[in-house]
C-alpha cells in the first residue's frame, strides 16, 4: 500500500522537473525558423496550453500513446522506419 503513494509522489517529482526546465518545449522541438502559429498549434498538440492540474493529470496518457505509437519527438515519424533507414 506504501508503493501508491510513492509512485504518486515520484510522478509530480519527475512532472515537476520536466515543466520547470527552462525554455519553451514547442518552440524548442519546432526549431529557430518557426512561426509563432506553429509554436501555438505545437503547445495545443502538447497539452501545454492547459493548466498545470490538467497537465498533470494527461500527462501519463500522452507518454503511454507516444510509446505505443513509437513516434519521434522531433521527426514526428516512426522509429521503425528511421531505424530501418539507419541500419
Amino acid at each position: 500500500m506504501m508503493a501508491i503513494p510513492t509512485i504518486v509522489l515520484v510522478a509530480v517529482a519527475v512532472f515537476a522537473l520536466i515543466r520547470f526546465i527552462p525554455g519553451d518545449p514547442a518552440a524548442l522541438m519546432l526549431g529557430d525558423m518557426a512561426q509563432p502559429d506553429q509554436i501555438a498549434a505545437m503547445r495545443v498538440e502538447l497539452g501545454l496550453d492547459r493548466s498545470m492540474p490538467q497537465q498533470f493529470l494527461i500527462w501519463p496518457a500522452m507518454y503511454c500513446e507516444a510509446i505505443s505509437a513509437a513516434r519521434s519527438s522531433m521527426t514526428r515519424r516512426c522509429c521503425r522506419w528511421s531505424f530501418r533507414a539507419f541500419w
